[in-house]
């Protein structure tokens, strides 16, 4: 570990104290529940943020620290409010727990917002992050990416009357890069540059021991070797010289190291300079020490980097197994261009507020519209294509409401040809859609198995220079049929039936000719289902003893046929839901009875299923359900402990999880989450036969809506939540556990992954 404190300049923050009032009039609290505030102030001199004119570094305003305190209770901490300047002071303000122990350690970490927050049990550990992207100004770097950690302070008492000091020790190293005779165009600014050194550690997350004034584990995750300076809201950069200030992790490059620093322009050129050092050059980036180098780009063409794509895709998909991350930005590299990715890697390329965004390719063409598709919203979310990486200058927005799932932001006249796309709170994008120039706009087509004839869906026209021509040119697969017709914007379309047993596929291409317009539609024709419910018949052991069976057919089928009428009977039929009725009592043991056989009439294919009897006095099949309401009702704490519920048959079932929800106002966002380790489990209460079927209602650990995607396999054990597995499943929404012969009639749910549970049937 590397001490950084012997040698900075020492600023004093002196911290005061003043405890809050209790709300409770007649009560006063127990001193632990209070809460006290720290005054802090710090000399102005030597002390931090921004470098000015002088070569001196001060703080500004809205500077923020995280401070943090041990005790024998924990470790508690909060962030400062901002600075404020005053008298060539800077003044913060934080709040804290009030705290009665005797033995007390004070640190902090600035700033703020690289403060990693976590169950925290002493400060040799902490954990903090340096981002790879940063927003310098013209004349300093950016402050966000300035951490520096203070030195411990010891107290026998919370210090409400004589305050606190601390020491602070520059984590980052600081950097002037000038840029020289850089050849831009007249009208042509600088957007971005980026500094990259291969195998350098220039960014990412820090363990931090704050007790000893020492860095510990530098990049040890989210690591990244470019550090990406973001201009593009940034006035007065000089056209052929400038200096580019950042901040990263220090490190050393010499004799035969290379580093490579590219400009990109708002005219969507790039100017790369490729730099080895020669055998006496050294390059050294010293924590608490600003480095000064320059780079001479004379002769360095600019390279066009725009995509000339009319459709430009970005899917989840295809980027999945990246190192996302808020603070590591990714680029990559499809047929639609060059995209760079900002964002968690949450079964989605999730963005959040301040956090995370996606910056689309630079286009030859103005960009018209951007389709984005997501998870389930969890709540109301605004979605921005921004001008620049901030949270400002949005061309266009769009709100929606929870469960929404998707975004349409019309662009045409916004006279962009890129873009980021930001928003004000969680949105999980699975993928996002790009159209440039004149397009035509319509979403992708989703039919049942029964033939369709005649449906119409209408499109957009953007940016037409000339009257929409729009014509169908080709169509293909399960389409039989398809036309447009401009004046209304409608496209007609007719998919033949479905029979085969499986998905089918189609396709339709529009083409405007005179407005250089072309989209192919993806036509989904769902697979047909015939299917029974249950797929064997059991009876209960007595005359009359009766069951439902339930049969799902995208087409007409005909009357059922019974093979042993005297035996037992069927009816109904409305809505698929029939009635088997047993016609005398059964005998000593379960006995085949016959079958029931369901044609279908468009293609005479049958199903036919098995109808039994269960020995005379066994009520045969049933159900127990714990539902979502269930749930609601259980008792335990809302994170991993002990839960028990009570399902509407009496039944007691208990688990060792979560019980919890993500929306308040919402109540069937309560569940049950479990993740992998057999301490993790849902006991099963004990049935009067062997369990043959569980259905559960699934979604992802990081899905806030029932039926969201899952990638955990849902597993059944018998003897306790560690033996043997006796059967598992997985599945997006629903997971299905066909059990098989087995004598188990009570058990244990587990996962090999976290899930959310929203309700479980279990047959037996």
């Amino acid at each position: 570990m590397k001490k950084l404190l012997s040698s900075v300049c020492i600023a004093t923050v002196a911290m005061a104290f003043a405890g809050c009032s209790s709300e409770d009039a007649t009560q006063d609290p127990a001193p632990e529940a209070r809460k006290v505030t720290l005054s802090i102030t710090a000399d102005q001199a030597g002390t931090r943020t921004v470098i000015g004119d002088d070569n001196k570094i001060s703080w500004t305003e809205n500077d923020a620290i995280e401070v943090l305190e041990k005790s024998d209770k924990g470790i508690a901490y909060a962030a400062s409010t901002g600075c404020t300047l005053a008298e060539g002071k800077a003044g913060f303000t934080v709040t804290l727990p009030a705290n009665a122990s005797s033995d007390l350690i004070y640190a902090a970490v600035y700033p703020a917002s690289a403060f990693l927050s976590e169950n925290y049990s002493d400060l040799t550990k902490i954990k903090a992050i340096l981002p790879a992207t940063q927003t310098p100004t013209a004349a300093s770097f950016d402050p966000a990416a300035d951490l520096m950690i203070s030195q411990a302070v010891h107290e026998t008492t919370q210090p409400t009357e004589e305050g606190l000091a601390f020491s602070f020790g520059r984590v980052a190293a600081l950097a002037k890069m000038t840029i020289t005779g850089l050849d831009l165009a007249d009208g042509e600014t600088v957007r971005q540059v980026s500094f990259a050194a291969a195998e350098r550690k220039l960014a990412g997350r820090c363990y931090l021991d704050l007790a000893n004034g020492k860095v510990g584990a530098l990049g040890y995750s989210n690591a990244s070797e470019r550090i990406v300076l973001d201009y593009s809201a940034v006035t007065g950069i000089g056209k052929a010289s400038f200096p580019v200030w950042f901040a990263c992790l220090p490190c050393d490059l010499g004799a035969g190291d290379a580093f490579t620093v590219v400009v990109t322009s708002d005219k969507n050129k790039t100017y790369t300079k490729n730099v080895t050092l020669a055998e006496a050059q050294t390059l050294s980036f010293t924590s608490g020490r600003l480095s000064t180098f320059a780079v001479d780009m004379t002769g360095i063409a600019g390279e066009e980097t725009a995509s000339g794509a009319r459709v430009a895709t970005l899917t989840y998909e295809e980027v999945g197994k990246l190192g996302m991350a808020y603070d590591t930005p990714v680029e990559y590299t499809n047929a639609g261009g060059t995209w760079t990715i900002v964002a968690s890697k949450q079964n989605s390329m999730q963005i959040n507020g301040s956090k995370g965004y996606i910056g689309l390719p630079e286009f030859t063409n103005d960009i018209s519209l951007v389709r984005v598709t997501t998870h389930a919203l969890s709540k109301e979310a605004t979605l921005m294509l921004n001008t620049s990486n901030s949270t400002s200058g949005a061309a266009v927005s769009q709100s929606q409401d929870a469960e929404s799932t998707s975004f349409t932001l019309v662009a045409a006249d916004a006279g962009l040809k890129t873009g980021y796309i930001k928003s004000n709170a969680v949105v999980q994008i699975t993928q996002i859609e790009v159209y440039t120039g004149a397009a035509i706009y319509l979403d992708d087509l989703a039919v049942s198995a029964r033939e369709t004839t005649d449906a119409t869906t209408t499109y957009r026209a953007i940016a037409f220079t000339a009257n929409d021509d729009t014509t169908v040119s080709a169509f293909d697969g399960c389409v039989s049929a398809a036309s447009v017709d401009p004046d209304t914007k409608t496209l007609t379309y007719s998919v033949s039936a479905n029979t085969t047993g499986a998905e089918r596929k189609g396709t339709i291409t529009l083409v405007a000719a005179a407005n250089g317009a072309e989209t192919t539609v993806d036509v989904s024709q769902a697979a047909d289902v015939f299917k029974a419910d249950p797929e064997t018949v059991t009876l209960g052991g007595d005359a009359n003893a009766a069951t439902e069976l339930t049969l799902t057919s995208d087409f007409e089928v005909g009357t059922p046929a019974v093979s042993a009428p005297d035996k037992f009977k069927i009816e109904g039929g409305a809505e698929g839901k029939y009635t088997v009725t047993a016609l005398a009592d059964g005998g000593a043991e379960e006995t085949e009875l016959g079958t029931i056989t369901f044609t279908r009439t468009i293609d005479d294919k049958q199903i036919v299923v098995p109808v039994k009897q269960a020995a005379k006095g066994d009520v045969g099949a049933q159900t127990l359900m714990l539902t979502n309401a269930n749930i609601v009702a259980g008792t335990g704490p809302a994170s991993y402990g002990d839960q028990t519920m009570t399902d509407d048959e009496g039944n007691t079932w208990t688990a060792y999880a979560i019980r919890t929800y993500h929306s308040k106002a919402t109540k069937e966002n309560y569940h049950l989450q479990i993740k992998a380790g057999s301490q993790y489990f849902i006991k099963i209460p004990a049935v009067s036969k062997p369990i043959k079927k569980i259905v559960m209602t699934v979604s992802n650990a990081s899905q806030p809506m029932t039926g969201g995607s899952n990638k955990a396999t849902l597993e059944f054990r018998g003897e306790s939540a560690s033996s043997e597995v006796i059967g598992s499943a997985t599945g997006t929404s629903k997971v299905i556990i066909d059990m098989p012969d087995n004598s188990f009639t009570e058990g244990y749910i587990t996962a090999t992954a976290a899930v959310r549970i929203w309700d479980i049937e279990l047959s037996y």
